[in-house]
């Protein structure tokens, strides 16, 4: 509607029949609307009275779909409304109205087609059609809120239809169908929220048939007891066996934890790249590793995938003991490391 208000050229060269042509297309777009509230309130009316679920479907997704929601209803929604019309009657108001010399054009073009007015006629003229102009586009957006708000009830008298009619067409067809006609004979015109408090008397709705729908497996069982069992005392002595058996899941679980991916670890943990040398006397077991880490290397030392060697200072004569080092309590033979 009235796009041609923001065509600066033809406002400049030609704005009585922009006017014109605004004022026409303006009223062809109300007879639009006023059309589109018509069809919906058709719609509604043509619903209520289908009695069959496949009427009701072939009305809202045939009929109302391809009439309303798919032509006018989308149009309506594509125009913008809300934002274009308001800066519609902006420019009308600013561009025409408070003008001078826009208004002294289009009064010289309504004198021209009319020689018979007067000046001041002619003025009058194009004043009071600037008003319609505008008090008709600013009853433009209420009646599309007002066809928007149809359309949503529309839609939500439709679900509720649907609902209903899939239950007064299965096996309770006549008790609901009689349920609801006494409600509406009742209750007719008012809301049932609003007369929870003093309902009349309605028919009861008796239930069809008693039966399980999964059968008895569908029932709760209780649980099962069972009889305590006695449980087998071990044997207060242990023998070689159980000792024998204890050392090896021990020294299995030591080898699985003290692996050579630990002891390579901190390796790279120490300072310094390959060739480097590190004392024995120099090793921090006290924040950053652990006496395990310290086992892990001595023990891993002539693995193949170990990342170091070791160096130790034998003494020749055996019953020299050979000099030592404390580490976090714990005494060991001074070595060096030695990174590859």
């Amino acid at each position: 509607m009235c796009s041609m208000l923001a065509n600066e050229v033809e406002l400049s060269e030609r704005p009585w029949q922009t006017v014109e042509n605004c004022l026409s297309n303006v009223r062809e777009g109300i007879n639009e609307l006023r059309s589109m509230q018509k069809s919906v309130q058709r719609f509604t009316r043509k619903q209520l009275e289908e009695e069959t679920l496949q009427g009701n479907l072939s009305v809202v997704f045939d009929d109302y779909s391809e009439q309303m929601s798919h032509s006018c209803y989308a149009a309506l929604v594509r125009a913008r409304l809300p934002l274009r019309l308001p800066d519609a009657v902006r420019r009308i108001t600013e561009r025409l109205a408070d003008d001078p010399a826009t208004l002294a054009d289009m009064q010289t073009e309504v004198l021209l087609r009319h020689p018979e007015l007067s000046a001041e006629s002619a003025r009058t003229r194009v004043a009071t059609a600037l008003e319609e102009l505008i008090d008709l586009l600013e009853r433009v957006l209420p009646m599309a809120d007002e066809i928007d708000r149809r359309t949503a009830d529309f839609t939500r008298r439709s679900l509720a239809r649907f609902r209903y009619l899939q239950d007064v067409t299965g096996e309770r067809r006549t008790e609901l169908k009689a349920f609801f006609e006494t409600a509406n004979r009742l209750l007719g015109g008012r809301r049932l929220q609003r007369v929870n408090a003093t309902l009349p008397e309605l028919p009861d709705l008796l239930l069809p048939a008693v039966k399980l729908p999964a059968g008895l497996d569908s029932l709760y069982s209780p649980p099962t007891r069972r009889p305590p069992l006695e449980q087998d005392a071990f044997d207060d002595e242990v023998s070689d066996n159980d000792r024998e058996s204890g050392l090896h899941d021990m020294q299995r679980t030591i080898r699985e934890t003290l692996s050579v991916a630990r002891a390579n670890n901190f390796i790279q943990s120490l300072p310094g790249g390959k060739g480097v040398r590190i004392e024995s006397h120099q090793l921090d077991l006290t924040t950053t590793h652990s006496p395990a880490d310290l086992i892990a290397l001595l023990l891993h030392a002539e693995a193949p995938d170990a990342r170091y060697r070791l160096d130790v200072q034998r003494v020749s004569d055996e019953s020299t003991p050979p000099p030592t080092d404390a580490l976090h309590e714990i005494r060991v033979e001074r070595f060096a490391i030695i990174k590859k």
